[in-house]
């Protein structure tokens, strides 16, 4: 070998990780599957390397992060996104998926699962953007029910007056969209948008968070409707009890029958005129009592 040959340096180019940070919502399963990649392209990469890397002094620690025994603070996720070699915009999602999985409020995960959004339609396809999205604002199930009773052309106008509360004119357009988008609504031989039994696909990866925004939206209407409808026109009720575990849950089976029981009804009423919100809550106002009355940790 020339001395030239012995005395060049060569790069290392890592492989390109078919692990991609973008199409998780998790960030302990993605370091799961990112450690499992990496260690299957080198055997150097281990507990104890990541630990050197980290600056951790225990090798078990990413055990215990990716068992959700231990969150990651600020400084280790900068630490962790070096360590798999992330760049700044893998980097950067990965700081949000961490803040977003171990926020503590609703409003806190909203926050950042809307950045997240953001980061994956300008790095990646992001297949349940439009299904998050329905579930944004509760007028868009009202519009598309509303849809249901009386197909639609384009008085967005008339269609904005015609919930309650009414809505922006800008909004009811954008709504129409968004069905359209999501082929929950189709047009007919007239031109007319009429409503299409297809169901909605939500990911799981954040159907609660989904969820969870748009319960609150009908629990605020439903604190609204005290005021802004007569008793004939709405029916409230609310009820405090005490029971065991094994009650509560018999308790939430005969609701999720009640729900189905009342879709079944409105399927088969062909004399619908008017959209109605049905909310049920059934909330603890107490700790739980564990043996000998005393209270339950967590």
């Amino acid at each position: 070998m020339s001395k030239a040959g012995r005395n060049a340096t060569f790069a290392f180019v890592s492989p390109i990780l078919l692990t991609n940070v973008y199409t998780y919502l998790d960030y302990r399963k993605f370091l799961q599957d990112l450690y499992l990649e990496k260690k299957s392209k080198g055997k150097f990469f281990s507990y104890r390397y990541l630990a050197q890397k980290t600056g951790l002094k225990s090798a078990g620690f990413f055990t215990w992060v990716l068992q959700g025994k231990r969150n990651l603070s600020p400084h280790l996720v900068l630490r962790f996104a070096q360590a798999f070699k992330l760049n700044k915009q893998e980097a950067e999602y990965f700081e949000l998926l961490v803040s977003y999985n171990q926020a503590k409020s609703h409003e806190e995960k909203k926050h950042y699962f809307d950045r997240l959004i953001c980061l994956k339609r300008t790095s990646a396809k992001i297949v349940d953007a439009d299904q998050y999205e329905f579930y944004e604002r509760w007028y868009y199930s009202a519009i598309r029910e509303w849809i249901g009773i009386q197909p639609f052309k384009d008085d967005y106008a008339k269609l904005a007056r015609s919930l309650v509360p009414a809505i922006p004119v800008a909004e009811a357009r954008r709504a129409v969209e968004l069905l359209n988008r999501l082929s929950l609504i189709v047009k007919n031989a007239d031109g007319c948008f009429v409503r299409k039994d297809s169901t909605i696909s939500t990911g799981q990866a954040w159907r609660s968070l989904a969820i969870a925004n748009f319960q609150s939206q009908s629990f605020d209407l439903g604190k609204q409707a005290l005021d802004r409808f007569a008793k004939g026109e709405r029916d409230t009720s609310t009820m405090t009890l005490s029971c065991s575990q094994a009650t509560f849950d018999a308790m939430r089976e005969r609701l999720k029958a009640l729900r189905q029981e009342f879709a079944e009804m409105a399927k088969n009423d062909a004399a619908a005129d008017r959209i109605l919100q049905c909310n049920f809550q059934v909330f603890p106002l107490s700790k739980t009592l564990g043996p000998g009355g005393s209270e339950k940790a967590g």
